[in-house]
């Protein structure tokens, strides 16, 4: 997937993050920048909710990128 176009900025100061379930992440071991290892992982649509354009999904843990199983609404 190219995040090429996609507005980081906007993203961490937005309220992407209010949905998402970080409690498992060790955000001090991640990279400040675009990290340089890719991952591919199969998940869980749960929820479609169009009023509001967003998705919720489940993933499993992703240590290529050292993430844990997450879930959270995406707009």
């Amino acid at each position: 997937m190219d995040h090429g176009d996609m507005n980081h900025g906007e993203m961490a100061g937005g309220d992407m993050h209010a949905g998402m379930d970080h409690g498992g992440m060790d955000h001090a071991a991640m990279s400040g920048g675009m990290a340089a290892a890719e991952a591919i992982a199969e998940g869980v649509l749960n929820t479609i909710d169009p009023e509001a354009g967003s998705v919720n999904i489940t993933h499993p843990p992703m240590p290529e990128i050292n993430w844990p199983e997450m879930t959270m609404d995406i707009p």
